[in-house]
């Protein structure tokens, strides 16, 4: 039988990861949430086929979503701010509008 074990740790790595990461522009949370989410998927059933702890796994796939949820408001966010900035110019134009 093969043992859920690898697969609950790198689950939970996953999950703390995304959240980190969600931070940088979002993009990099929403992959790593992404992979810890399928990875917990398959952990989770593998555990208790086993008999063996689930609650590692839980926990990762639990920390996935919330990173992948954190990540996507944010890459919003980081969207919009963007679109705004271009929107309203930027440099000495905009600088002496703000003057005027």
């Amino acid at each position: 039988m093969e043992s859920s074990k690898g697969k609950s740790i790198a689950t939970l790595i996953l999950g703390i990861a995304s959240i980190v990461l969600s931070w940088g522009y979002g993009i990099p949370g929403i992959i790593a949430g992404i992979i810890g989410l399928v990875l917990g998927n398959k952990a989770l059933p593998l555990a208790e086929a086993n008999g063996e702890p689930t609650k590692m796994a839980k926990i990762g796939r639990t920390l996935s979503i919330v990173g992948l949820i954190l990540g996507i408001v944010l890459f919003v966010v980081y969207l919009g701010c963007t679109i705004c900035t271009v929107c309203l110019g930027t440099g000495s134009e905009a600088l002496s509008n703000l003057n005027n």
